[in-house]
């Protein structure tokens, strides 16, 4: 899911201070950071956090996603994440 510290991350964090707020929400975004490089969305060049360029539409496709495997795997119904459309698992085999 894309979250306010990823829009925080791709504008730099620019205005945020370094003191209270500002001081605790650079503190997540280098978590965050951290958290999308493992999910390799992002890489570290020196200190540089360079973001994927469809980072925002990537996490907001992954939770749909892995909502459509689940349905799909508990249901035997075929869910596709785009549009959530359903279809039976039997005829969808036979366009694959």
């Amino acid at each position: 899911m894309a979250t306010w510290l990823d829009q925080q991350l791709i504008g730099g964090g620019r205005g945020l201070g370094d003191l209270d707020f500002g001081g605790d929400t650079k503190q997540a975004m280098q978590q965050r950071a951290d958290f999308l490089e493992e999910q390799r969305l992002a890489e570290r060049r020196g200190q540089r956090v360079i973001l994927a360029r469809n980072l925002l539409e990537a996490l907001r496709n992954r939770e749909p996603a892995q909502a459509a495997k689940g349905m799909a795997a508990g249901t035997g119904v075929l869910v596709t994440s785009r549009c959530w459309m359903l279809v039976d698992k039997s005829a969808a085999e036979q366009f694959i």
